[in-house]
């Protein structure tokens, strides 16, 4: 599925579509992907050196990354739930 035919999709057409179609994002790529680590890579030496705010430490900067995964993992784990669940009840499908 194009990025054109995600801004198109009727609610007939979108109740028809697989799980995979709409979970997918039509516009990632590898770029976008190094742009969103390093951005991140310069968020943390700005809280941890204070170069704009009140610097944080490498401890408190551990914490904060620590609970962010702990998170991803979490939510990734409902995601995946979900979508059993809601193949499981027929509301959805499996991409073949």
């Amino acid at each position: 599925m194009s990025v054109d035919d995600h801004a198109s999709v009727s609610p007939e057409n979108y109740e028809k579509m697989s799980i995979k179609e709409t979970l997918e994002d039509p516009g990632s790529n590898e770029d976008r992907g190094l742009t969103i680590e390093g951005t991140q890579v310069i968020r943390i030496l700005f809280a941890v050196y204070g170069l704009v705010i009140t610097p944080i430490g490498w401890a408190r900067a551990g914490i904060v990354w620590g609970y962010s995964l702990i998170g991803l993992f979490a939510m990734s784990g409902i995601k995946i739930l979900t979508i059993k669940a809601l193949v499981k009840f027929g509301i959805a499908e499996t991409a073949t």
